[in-house]
């Protein structure tokens, strides 16, 4: 008999029970099956959670509760991007004042342009 990958055990056990479930309870599932000791186990978990975000079958509902996307609507796990993207601590505000000290590349090139003509002036004049 073949072992099951960490990916098919948790695949098959949101499908048999069609409902999700915590991170830890769907770890603990792996651990009983392939009988990780404790020390595999810790060196496994965070292998097994990259592979779970990884894998488009998949979604986090939030909180570290899982199921898979074709029981979920896609509308139930829609997050506002501005709320998930923010660089922004909450109570931080945003500083306009920054836009207006970036120097833009035509800007510097146009400038190293005149500065260069100006010191290859002399030069020629010689």
């Amino acid at each position: 008999m073949r072992k099951r990958t960490n990916i098919e055990i948790a695949y098959t056990l949101l499908k048999e029970k069609g409902a999700s479930l915590a991170f830890y309870e769907l770890w603990q599932s792996i651990v009983n099956e392939h009988e990780y000791s404790e020390a595999e186990g810790h060196n496994l978990i965070s292998k097994f959670y990259t592979a779970l975000m990884m894998d488009g079958r998949f979604v986090n509902l939030g909180d570290n509760i899982w199921d898979l996307r074709d029981h979920v609507l896609f509308d139930d796990i829609d997050l506002p991007l501005s709320e998930v993207y923010s660089d922004l601590e909450d109570g931080e505000e945003d500083d306009d004042d920054e836009a207006s000290e970036i120097a833009y590349f035509d800007e510097e090139e146009s400038d190293d342009t005149e500065s260069k003509g100006k010191e290859a002036a002399p030069d020629e004049e010689k």
